[in-house]
Formats: C-alpha cells, sequence, structure tokens
C-alpha cells in the first residue's frame, strides 16, 4: 500500500490522507502521552522497583553444583564436542548463538577456557537463582587467567549465562 520513496508528493492521494491523517491523530494523543510519561517518572510509583534477593556466600552443594556444569562444558570443550557444551549455556545465549556460532565465539574470544588444562574454584555467590563464581584457568601453556562466571538457574538446573575475564591487580577473591 505504502510506498518507499523519497518525497510524500510522489505517492497517490489516498496514501497522502492516510499518512496526513495518521500524523494528526498522533499529533493529537502527543501531548496526553507526555503528561502520563511525566507524571509516571516524578510520581512515587513510578520509580519503585522490585528488590533483587540480596546474593549470599553460596553454601557447599550449591558451589559443588556450579562447579559440576562448569566442568562439564570445559570437559566438553576438550572433547571437541561443541554440541555438548552449548547445552550447558543458558537460554539467553543460545538465542543469540547457534551450535556453530557458539563454538566460534568460543575459540575465538575464550581460547584458554575451550583448551582448559587445570580448573580452581573461588568465592561463589548466589540468589538461589543466579550465581557468580570466580574460575581460575590454566591453558597447557601454565598460563593462568581468572575469570568470573555467571549462572541462571532455569527449569532447576544451572545454565551458564556469561563469562567475562576478571583483570586483577594482585588482588583476588
Amino acid at each position: 500500500m505504502f510506498r518507499r520513496c523519497a518525497s510524500p508528493a510522489l505517492w497517490s492521494a489516498p496514501e497522502r490522507v492516510i499518512l496526513f491523517s495518521m500524523r494528526r491523530s498522533f499529533l493529537r494523543r502527543l501531548p496526553p502521552l507526555i503528561l502520563v510519561a511525566v507524571a509516571v517518572a516524578l510520581s512515587p510509583v513510578g520509580t519503585v522497583r522490585a528488590q533483587p534477593p540480596s546474593s549470599h556466600l553460596s553454601t557447599d552443594p550449591v558451589k559443588q553444583e556450579l562447579s559440576r556444569v562448569i566442568d562439564a562444558q570445559l570437559a566438553a570443550f576438550r572433547a571437541n564436542d561443541y554440541a555438548k557444551a552449548y547445552t550447558f549455556a543458558a537460554g539467553a545465549i543460545q538465542e543469540m548463538f547457534a551450535v556453530g556460532s557458539f563454538e566460534e565465539m568460543v575459540k575465538s574470544g575464550y581460547p584458554l577456557i575451550a583448551h582448559a588444562a587445570k580448573v580452581e574454584y573461588g568465592l561463589a555467590f548466589d540468589t538461589g537463582e543466579e550465581a557468580v563464581i570466580n574460575v581460575t584457568v590454566e591453558g597447557s601453556d601454565g598460563r593462568r587467567v581468572q575469570y568470573q562466571y555467571l549462572l541462571k538457574k532455569e527449569g532447576g538446573a544451572w545454565k551458564i549465562s556469561g563469562v567475562g575475564e576478571l583483570k586483577s591487580e594482585g588482588l583476588s577473591v
């Protein structure tokens, strides 16, 4: 119905009528919409946000669950089984990457993780639904890098939702 062209002057009369009636309708509603948006932004109700559950130091059983998930994914990487490693990724990661893209992202962005020789687990904190755990990964060349793994509970199981390298100046937790 609408043509993609630079100038509405080139549109047919019915197309121009629809366009301009849409503009008028929108412009008539704009002042009340702005007032509602400002009122909500300034009202106490508009600024109330649900507080996330507080995190706490993970118990040993939870830390072991988190470690098992990470260990299983690292074992799949070492076996070059990226389809299996992909199953430990959270749904949000799976929505962003197909298995092939996931493999490429891990190999190019996290080569030490893709070929980890040794892993040590540090502190872990969780809310019951989300967790963060510090992980030191050692490559076959002896190089050690600290990462922070983010995990999320999905369908009752922990899934890896993100990994970030920790840049520390001699401090670690």
